[in-house]
């Protein structure tokens, strides 16, 4: 989970509760701390997210741009797709590089056909991924968080966090984290997956595939 300055973290605390009035200071705060909004957004995930991520991923700093084509990648939603492909003509090939990452963890394998390769510059990149979503789309409802092609599930989640290598250990347990509310404690990366096990086999029931949570609520 992205760290957030004092009012945003007050926004935040305010939406892990399920306070649906904090919606509208976040969207306040995205002109005043557009970088943290983009990170405390994609967090949150909601479909609502979606609009004011895409303006922040024409924001002209390429660090806010980068934050808030992850963060579109984060909601695991269809919606956030038309955005990303319109990252693809980014003026910085970092971004463009961005933007096909967060197409290919939602899409899956098959738009990698389709996309440049890591670092090339291709004028054609963005119509013909455009062409295959515009033959695609209707396989991907909006209403469906998806990962790599699939509806989302958490358990699919926590099994890949079982047998990942050390190093990826941490960011994969704070998305699982951040999508059902536990914070998990272990003195190792081993001891907290293993924690986090537990604590999914014991609290499965409240989530249901193909549904985006935030801490623990629907959104």
């Amino acid at each position: 989970m992205g760290a957030v300055t004092r009012p945003l973290a007050s926004v935040r605390a305010r939406l892990s509760h399920g306070d649906s009035t904090a919606r509208a200071a976040l969207i306040a705060a995205v002109d005043e701390d557009p970088l943290e909004a983009a990170a405390l957004l994609g967090d949150v995930g909601a479909a609502w997210t979606i609009e004011p991520l895409a303006e922040l991923a024409r924001h002209p700093d390429p660090s806010i741009r980068n934050e808030a084509i992850i963060g579109l990648a984060r909601t695991n939603s269809a919606l956030a797709i038309p955005p990303l492909l319109c990252a693809l003509e980014d003026p910085e090939l970092e971004r463009r590089d961005d933007a096909r990452v967060a197409l290919v963890s939602l899409i899956g394998s098959e738009i990698v056909d389709h996309l440049a390769d890591e670092g090339d510059d291709d004028p054609g990149e963005r119509a013909r991924a455009e062409t295959w979503w515009r033959g695609n789309k209707h396989r991907f409802a909006d209403d469906v968080a998806i990962h790599r092609g699939s509806p989302l599930s958490i358990e699919a989640a926590v099994e890949e966090l079982e047998v990942s290598r050390p190093e990826v250990i941490g960011a994969r347990l704070d998305t699982i984290q951040n999508w059902v509310g536990s914070d998990v404690e272990g003195d190792t990366p081993a001891a907290k997956v293993k924690a986090m096990r537990v604590w999914w086999d014991q609290n499965r029931e409240r989530f249901v595939d193909g549904r985006r949570y935030f801490q623990g609520h629907p959104v």
